[in-house]
């Protein structure tokens, strides 16, 4: 059969026209951005980015619509909904609201990374990495208030002891009763 394959020019030419196919569909996966993930948690995080940024912006613009003495209520009324712990910290880890856990240190890390729109540092050439500034990282407007949160992507950590996995979202913060 495959001796038969070899031979026939007409197997021959649909087999380099579905290579040619595959090249076609990697360029154009490869131009319009797509990622291939390289491991599971990184796929993840591909299919729940989306979802994480919507979850964390609600969260800080309810926070904005509330005392810092009731943030905590605020967010064991989503951990409820979202059968899951939320913590707020700063970028320093101290504690804020939320469940009072001790935060590992590749969490704290994580948190102390660049702030979100800052502008990274050019590349060796001195050329920066974006011609004009970095992209837009505000997400949609609030239908409510119309305010845009700035975003930065989610960060997935996974740690020994304690609680194994931790999601990372930096957002800026600001309570009802601050000026």
């Amino acid at each position: 059969m495959i001796e038969r394959v070899r031979r026939s020019l007409g197997a021959r030419i649909l087999l380099l026209a579905a290579l040619n196919l595959v090249l076609l569909v990697g360029i154009g996966l490869a131009a319009s951005g797509v990622r291939l993930p390289r491991s599971l948690g990184e796929m993840l995080m591909q299919s729940a980015e989306p979802r994480l940024q919507d979850v964390a912006r609600r969260i800080a613009l309810d926070l904005e619509r509330t005392p810092a003495a009731s943030a905590t209520a605020l967010l064991d009324r989503y951990a409820a909904e979202f059968r899951t712990r939320f913590i707020l910290v700063t970028n320093d880890g101290r504690h804020v609201a939320g469940v009072p856990l001790t935060l590992p240190e590749p969490v704290i890390a994580a948190l102390a990374g660049p702030p979100p729109g800052e502008r990274r540092r050019p590349r060796d050439g001195g050329r920066p990495p974006f011609p004009g500034g970095p992209p837009d990282r505000l997400g949609p407007a609030d239908d409510r208030t119309g305010l845009r949160m700035p975003q930065t992507p989610a960060r997935l950590i996974s740690v020994r002891g304690g609680p194994k996995t931790w999601i990372v979202l930096r957002t800026p913060i600001r309570f009802a009763d601050t000026a």
